[in-house]
């Protein structure tokens, strides 16, 4: 009768139990309160001594450790709660669920701080707390990356595809980092896992082809892209990549269609127009190519690719002097890179008195100009470029 009273009397105070607590319980829980967490799981333990068969006692336990980072414990003694009441299954789940969001909100606020290792300790704590989190591996992933920390980012992103393998972001993730690895048949079978049955986008259709082409199964690839170009025909990264692929076996016309697709979407693409120039010139148009590569060396007067390109387009199209001087361009370009700059300067020198409408010597003048100190060529350089483009 004692018992039944002292019960009444623990509810009606305000605190309620499951059942009646022992003294050691009840301590631990007004310490829990206080947030004296060390405090609570000294008495937690004294309550395990007496109490080994109790499954609540290693329940709080297991919280407590999980309050104070000290997660191996912490399953510890959540599997030994289970282990005397499997009953509490989804209570842990439902705890483990609910703890590990918190923590996650922590992960993502240093995140936005660009905290990084700070971010990466909360996210670790959140996936250790529930190791089904897939945001959280995700997220601890995308944390490494940004710590520099590549391959711990590739484990987490590999735990969070294993969640959740018909992610398309996360699928692309782990098959490229198979592809990279040249485990190119572990990345196919992703790939197309995905394709069959979830809903692919873009990006997976086109790391597809590639794998394909690393397999020297350009039919594959290119049964991949047409797909792609179904769900996005407007896709400048895809028109791109189709131009790419196109390329490599060879039919230079279907390339340099292909990315001439990619320039009316992107008119500012230099990787397009120059392999538009390159598809053009192995196409042995050579005119086209020479209009091309000198609109590239316009856009990008100190391109080297691109004069090395126009200067051959202009031999090959008959224009002998004019290209001899693109290539020699390219060479005061290069120097200039090297930090010759006086070799650089006198070639410079040379082609602006020739050629005062090509911009690139010019601008290439000015900056060897100005890491010589050399204010009279700097100003020579200002004057040229003011009136170049002609």
């Amino acid at each position: 009768m004692k018992l039944v009273i002292s019960c009444i009397l623990v509810v009606a105070m305000g605190i309620l139990f499951w059942g009646c607590q022992s003294p050691e319980m009840t301590s631990a829980r007004v310490y829990i309160q206080q947030k004296d967490y060390p405090a609570a799981l000294e008495q937690v333990r004294i309550a395990e001594e007496k109490e080994p068969t109790n499954p609540d006692v290693f329940f709080l336990a297991g919280q407590l450790y999980a309050e104070m980072d000290s997660l191996v414990e912490m399953n510890q003694a959540f599997e030994k709660a289970l282990e005397l009441d499997s009953t509490l299954t989804k209570e842990i789940q439902n705890w483990r669920i609910s703890k590990s969001e918190d923590v996650f909100e922590k992960a993502i606020k240093a995140g936005k701080r660009e905290k990084w290792e700070e971010a990466i300790e909360h996210a670790k704590v959140a996936v250790l707390i529930n190791p089904k989190f897939g945001d959280a591996w995700y997220n601890l992933g995308f944390y490494y990356q940004k710590n520099e920390q590549i391959d711990e980012a590739v484990k987490a992103f590999s735990r969070a595809y294993k969640l959740n393998p018909l992610d398309p972001t996360l699928t692309r993730i782990v098959a490229s980092d198979d592809f990279k690895s040249e485990n190119v048949d572990a990345a196919i079978e992703k790939l197309n896992n995905l394709i069959e049955n979830g809903e692919p986008d873009v990006p997976i259709y086109t790391l597809l082809a590639q794998c394909y082409l690393a397999k020297d199964q350009p039919e594959k690839a290119e049964e991949a892209l047409d797909k792609a170009e179904e769900l996005d025909p407007d896709n400048p990264d895809l028109l791109f990549d189709r131009g790419v692929m196109y390329f490599a076996k060879k039919d230079f016309d279907k390339a340099a269609e292909y990315f001439n697709k990619t320039l009316e979407i992107v008119p500012e693409s230099r990787d397009a127009r120059y392999n538009l120039g390159f598809a053009l010139f192995q196409g042995e148009q050579y005119e086209k190519a020479t209009e091309t590569s000198e609109q590239l060396i316009i856009d990008h007067p100190t391109d080297i690719e691109g004069w090395e390109l126009y200067g051959l387009s202009l031999l090959r199209a008959g224009e002998s002097d004019k290209g001899k001087a693109a290539s020699v361009v390219a060479e005061a370009l290069k120097e200039l890179d090297d930090g010759l700059f006086e070799q650089s300067l006198a070639k410079l020198d040379q082609i602006t008195a020739k050629y005062p409408q090509w911009c690139g010597p010019w601008a290439a003048m000015k900056v060897a100009a100005e890491e010589t100190e050399n204010a009279d060529l700097k100003a020579k350089a200002e004057a040229g470029l003011a009136k170049c483009g002609g």
